[in-house]
């Protein structure tokens, strides 16, 4: 996938994860064709949720917007992790036999 999306849904103690090419802008959900394919495997759900984890976590790339929609650096005291670098090593360990 050109832009991997991982959709991430929790409800009543049900995860659900998605993964597409999609992001949910306007002319993605009215004028494209979209699809999505749920994940069911225990295994990949694992490892999508520590990558969501490594973009949460993320202290070196990531920003909030702020409200007039300016990217803000995240600084939160955390020592410093940069979700990319971080997911190299994250596959690497699931495709280790």
């Amino acid at each position: 996938l050109e832009h991997a999306r991982i959709w991430y849904f929790y409800h009543g103690g049900d995860e659900l994860y998605f993964v597409s090419s999609a992001d949910w802008m306007r002319r993605n959900l009215y004028r494209r064709i979209e699809c999505a394919a749920p994940i069911v495997d225990p295994k990949l759900k694992k490892l999508l949720h520590g990558i969501l984890e490594l973009g949460m976590a993320d202290t070196v790339k990531a920003v909030y917007l702020d409200e007039h929609l300016n990217n803000v650096p995240k600084q939160d005291g955390r020592p410093n992790l940069r979700a990319q670098k971080e997911l190299y090593n994250l596959l690497g360990d699931f495709v280790k036999p």
